[in-house]
């Protein structure tokens, strides 16, 4: 009892000395019931369990109600359970298997010594769903359903897709209504997200640690357990392998190629580039120390090559060039330009053309396991990878340059050339040595600590979590300047280090401590908690830090680099040789309590209290004075804002009936709050954008200094930036002694801003029916609270003024208080919600062939899609409007799909002499609307997209706005366009509305934001495993062979398994000055097939050695 309050005591002294914040962590699982006999409940009757793969041993007796708590167990298995009371008999009970984060209910009946005829031994089922051990909605995945996941990419988020309330949408994975950033991610109690926010809902490409080194993931969509938080969409916790009292391990590879890939969409032929991915590892894991000391450790190597840009170069000025990946820039340009950066330079830029990008990525994990004696255990765990995202080709943004005043356009011998053509147009080729990619190093580190009390009725949990997340952008040359040559009007020639790439890194380091302590009290299970977690989170960006050079021809490149037609160029306000650094700390202190308390052997409620408190700090920079100025109606704003962030409470509870007492109907529910992050990457958009720091020096024309020169690199040790900051010191020393103008892009933090909140609740009812047969019927709701919104607060409504796009379409018309933008970060309404209904029945044929189905219907309308990664694109793209963004319309979420069926059929069968070979397939068929779009950018993956008009015509400085559907077809005014008459426009435009399934039916309406629905998309997922089992020395091995087929169907027919892409979101051109439409009448259906390898097979092969 002493060495627990010692431990209590320095949890909480270490909780003192470390501010922190608070994230949901589950890694043990826990056993509990009732001991009684013929006529009592059993008090004092001594309760073990024993993890036979360790010999680990969990004791407990139960209290004066005879009910009894093991807590903080191993999850997995196989136990034994033994229970003992004097003048009974004792019950044995073998093959019980854990979940993790579940408290597994286990009741006992023991017989007096007098009344017991015989003695038996006991099988339990401890995976059957029929178990009074949860009262929310959750997905358990155990080893066996990890292994036998057709995957290719090998992340975990190809097994958590697998919860019928989810989707995965590219890298972006989104469960339970949230998107993927409202989503937690634990392991072993370590946060596995990408805390920063730029990428998707995992760190390091999706894949932070190897597949094969996790042993069970547990997706929580509406748990009441008040230990889990940070999320409003779901709580994953996984939990890796361990070592056991035997020395067991694996050797494994995994091996695709581009031949591996379809290359059919229908009739259509796609382009397969050059691709490899072959990955290799192993796991090996044993006792150090028999039944007290056991080690696990996994390693994983993986090796990729991709191909370049499919973008060709001219042999001369006559060839065409726009199609067939041609472009217009010459190869004998080309390598004129590169032979003069190597002779007066010492630059190489390399190739052009025909080259591939190879790279090693590399995943580490180590664990121990102590077992110090009955009453104390530790573990410890370590986790690195090294990765990098795929090369990427140069940026051809140019902000804040006018990408119409850099490039103006003009005509060649082809035609004419419109204004805005950057480095990834037809006009333009890049060199390999632009190209850059982002360093991924993800690291963990957790530890547990877990004790009991004497008398083995009171527990401890103390556990210490570290994170590190570092990204930095890499170029795949050396650095040099970025430099754009024109040629008519428009980039030709793109070289150098790509201008955003320079000192543009994040990084994240997160500290956590957490302190349990559970007792049992007659029919209660109490739990206390306190926990505290620290976060330092540096973000560098900068714009032209290494230099951006403009030429309007090769001849001036060569022969004038010292008069660039425009430059650009980031440097500190202080001057000093280093670009700053923006970031901030915050930590988060909690505390909750729980009681599940058993009401009766059938009925069991848990309630709790959580509660939170944010705290930032080291965000706040000098705020820019000439921003302050500017009068916003009446209001002004400072850039250096720190949100106060008020305590969160969060209630929650839940039941489980066993309606029947024989777990045959069982009712489980129950209502909680639950508080979600705010993306740290908007949070950085204030210090980022506010000037303080840095300045932004751009000039064009006429207006470039004429002592802005080109580097000569002939100074040892001094970098491009050193030498081009120099150089602006001398050609423009006044850029250096004037106040940091405001800037037009500033973000603000509201000053009251508080976390984003959801009321959730949960029903569902579990029937088990003859025959094997389980049916289970859940539903969740789930309404939003205080959700985030980025508002423009240069941007007001008068009340009077409007546009009229046609008869019946009327809209508001913006004006501004300012030219400067105010994206401002905070706090809109409730009108926000989720709900789903899922259906699954299933079936266990045998030990060997189960099988399972899902139906799910959700919908969800929340104010933005939240994905963006800065302030201002979640105001300019995150959420098309009618009316106004700052109007906080309701739109649809286009990352959840209205139905979905998941079905999965397993199936193992062995055979030969001694059944020594075995095959194991398992099938899933996942049928859900779900497709692609082009928003002008690119294609993305969704199951809604938005009818739009041409432009933003409310002018509130946003996208463009939702479309009208007209009622009639004459309602709109059509205008002669390219040839084709209005008439023939307006007749070729209805029959477009006519065959399209959501604008036939909303005539007359506005369309909803995400309101049209994309077509079904079928697909099958097969795993098939062949293996061989013999023995040496009476130790079982086993070879391994298989493969993984993703959209199996499409290899048996090139038509099947095709995604469908939406063909225009813009029907409509709206024109201004002649208050007429017009329409591209070569768009006759909404949808057609998308021609790319996504709507192709993929096929891994994967071979392995158990031993």
């Amino acid at each position: 009892m002493k060495a627990l309050r010692t431990l209590r005591t320095l949890a909480l002294i270490l909780v003192l000395l470390l501010p922190a914040s608070i994230k949901a962590q589950v890694t043990t699982a826990s056993i509990s019931g009732h001991v009684m006999d013929t006529y009592f409940s059993l008090a004092g009757a001594e309760v073990l369990a024993i993890h036979v793969p360790t010999n680990t041993r969990y004791g407990t007796v139960t209290n004066a109600s005879g009910n009894y708590y093991l807590n903080n167990l191993k999850a997995g298995g196989p136990y034994k359970l033994y229970v003992t009371y004097k003048d009974h008999y004792p019950e044995k009970f073998e093959q019980i298997y854990l979940r993790v984060g579940r408290d597994l209910m286990f009741d006992v009946f023991l017989d007096e010594k007098e009344l017991k005829i015989n003695e038996l031994t006991v099988t339990a089922d401890a995976y059957n769903n029929m178990r009074i051990d949860q009262n929310g909605i959750n997905r358990q995945f155990t080893s066996r359903v990890i292994e036998t996941t057709p995957t290719i990419s090998h992340s975990m988020n190809d097994v958590i897709v697998l919860t019928p309330q989810s989707g995965l949408y590219d890298l972006n994975l989104s469960i339970g209504g949230g998107n993927y950033r409202q989503s937690y991610i634990t392991i072993d109690g370590a946060g596995f997200n990408d805390v920063f926010g730029l990428n998707g809902n995992l760190p390091a490409n999706g894949a932070p640690i190897a597949l094969d080194a996790i042993d069970q993931i547990s997706v929580q969509l509406v748990p009441f357990d008040v230990r889990q938080s940070g999320f409003t969409g779901s709580q994953v916790n996984a939990i890796t392998k361990s070592g056991t009292n035997e020395h067991r391990g694996s050797v494994y590879a995994y091996l695709t190629n581009e031949n591996l890939k379809g290359n059919k969409v229908g009739s259509a032929t796609v382009q397969r580039n050059h691709e490899v991915k072959n990955i290799v590892g192993f796991t090996i894991g044993g006792p150090i120390i028999k039944d007290k000391l056991f080690y696990f450790a996994n390693f994983e190597y993986e090796r990729k090559t991709i191909s370049g840009p499919q973008a060709l170069a001219r042999d001369n000025e006559n060839e065409p060039y726009g199609e067939h990946n041609i472009h217009r820039t010459l190869k004998s340009h080309l390598d004129e330009i590169s032979e003069c950066l190597a002779q007066k330079h010492s630059y190489s830029t390399g190739k052009y053309q025909g080259y591939n990008f190879r790279w090693p990525d590399y995943r580490l994990l180590a664990r121990l396991d102590w077992n110090i004696n009955e009453r104390h255990s530790l573990n410890f765990r370590y986790t690195l990878s090294r990765t990098r995202s795929n090369t990427q080709e140069p940026a051809s943004s140019v902000s804040p340059f006018e990408k119409n005043v850099l490039y103006p356009g003009g005509s060649d011998n082809f035609g004419d050339i419109p204004a805005g053509q950057r480095s990834s147009s037809k006009y333009s080729m890049y060199y390999e040595n632009s190209c850059f990619y982002t360093k991924k190093i993800y690291s963990t580190i957790s530890t547990e600590l877990k004790s009991q009390n004497d008398s083995k009725t009171i527990n401890n949990l103390l556990r210490y979590t570290n994170s590190y997340q570092n990204e930095p952008r890499v170029s795949i040359g050396a650095l040099f300047p970025c430099v754009d040559i024109l040629k008519d009007g428009a980039s030709y020639i793109s070289l150098g280090t790509d201008k955003y790439t320079y000192q543009n890194a994040s990084k994240v380091w997160i500290h956590n401590i957490t302190d349990e302590f559970s007792l049992s009290v007659k029919k209660h299970k109490l739990i206390f908690g306190l926990s505290a977690e620290y976060a330092n989170i540096e973000n560098d960006f900068h714009q032209f830090g290494n230099g951006f050079y403009v030429y309007n021809s090769m001849e001036d490149f060569q022969n004038r680099v010292d008069t660039p037609a425009a430059f650009g160029f980031a440097f500190a306000n202080d001057g000093s040789s280093k670009l700053p650094t923006s970031g901030f700390d915050y930590f988060q202190m909690s505390v909750f309590a729980q009681d599940q308390f058993n009401v009766n052997p059938n009925f069991k409620v848990t309630a709790g209290l959580r509660l939170d408190k944010y705290l930032y700090y080291g965000m706040s920079v000098a705020s820019n004075k000439e921003y302050e100025k500017l009068n916003f109606g009446g209001e002004h704003y400072k850039t250096d804002y720190t949100p106060s962030m008020a305590l969160n409470f969060s209630p929650r509870i839940g039941f489980n009936w066993d309606i029947t007492g024989d777990r045959k109907i069982i009712l489980r529910g129950g209502t909680g709050i639950f508080f979600s992050r705010i993306p740290n990457v908007w949070l950085a958009s204030q210090p980022n954008n506010s000037n303080v720091s840095q300045t932004i020096y751009t000039k064009w024309g006429d207006d470039v200094p004429q002592g802005i020169k080109f580097p000569r690199f002939d100074k040892v040790g001094l970098s491009v930036y050193d030498e081009i900051l120099g150089i602006l010191k001398e050609a423009d020393p006044s850029a250096f002694d004037v106040e940091p103008k405001a800037s037009e892009n500033t973000c603000v933090i509201d000053k009251n801003l508080v976390a984003p909140y959801s009321w959730k609740s949960s029903l569902a009812v579990d029937f088990k029916l003859p025959h094997n047969f389980e049916i289970s019927i859940e539903g969740i709701y789930k309404k939003d609270y205080k959700p985030l919104v980025a508002d423009n607060k240069t941007i007001y409504y008068d009340g009077k003024k409007t546009i009229q796009l046609s008869k019946n379409d009327v809209r508001k018309v913006y004006d501004a208080y300012q030219k400067e933008n105010c994206f401002y970060l905070t706090n809109a309404g409730s009108g926000s919600y989720y709900t789903s209904i899922n259906l699954n029945v299933k079936k266990e044929f045998n030990k060997n062939f189960d099988a399972s189905v899902n139906f799910t219907y959700s919908n969800a309308k929340i104010i933005n899609d939240g994905s963006s990664t800065q302030l201002s694109a979640l105001y300019n793209f995150g959420a098309p409007s009618v009316n106004g963004v700052n109007e906080h319309e309701l739109g649809y979420a286009n990352y959840i799909s209205p139905y979905r069926i998941l079905a999965n059929v397993g199936y193992k069968f062995y055979y030969g002499k001694r059944e020594t070979w075995g095959t194991h397939i398992n099938l899933i068929y996942d049928g859900s609307q779900l497709g692609f779009f082009n928003d002008g950018s690119g294609f993305y993956m969704a199951s809604r997209y938005s009818y739009l008009l041409n432009a933003n015509f409310v002018n509130d400085r946003a996208s463009s706005n939702l479309m009208y559907i007209p009622a009639t077809k004459d309602e709109l005014t059509f205008m002669d366009n390219n040839g084709v008459s209005a008439e023939q426009q307006r007749e070729a435009f209805w029959n477009f509305v006519e065959q399209d399934s959501y604008l036939s039916k909303h005539k007359g309406e506005y369309a909803k934001r995400n309101g049209a629905v994309m077509p079904w998309h079928h697909q099958f997922d097969i795993h098939i495993n062949e293996e061989y089992n013999f023995s040496i020395k009476k130790r079982p091995q086993c070879f391994e062979f298989g493969l993984d087929i993703i959209n199996v169907t499409n290899l048996i027919c090139s038509k099947w398994g095709n995604y469908m892409v939406v063909n225009t979101t813009n029907p409509l051109s709206y024109h201004k000055d002649s208050n007429a439409y017009t329409f591209n009448t070569e768009n006759k259906k909404t949808f057609s097939k998308y021609e790319d390898l996504k709507s192709t097979y993929q096929i891994i092969f994967n071979l392995k050695y158990k031993f």
